[in-house]
């Protein structure tokens, strides 16, 4: 019903629901916003 929609609404802020994603796309997200402050320092690994 309604409640299931408003998972959807939260389910679209994170990545999909598997949880072993979650931090890795958190982690990808913290590098990107490092990445514009000082993109020389920021080396990350190919995670993907």
């Amino acid at each position: 019903g309604t409640r299931e929609r408003g998972n959807e609404r939260l389910n679209i802020h994170p990545p999909p629901p598997r949880h072993h994603l979650y931090p890795m796309t958190a982690t990808l997200t913290t590098v990107t916003i490092q990445h514009r402050h000082h993109p020389t320092v920021i080396t990350t690994p190919p995670l993907l």
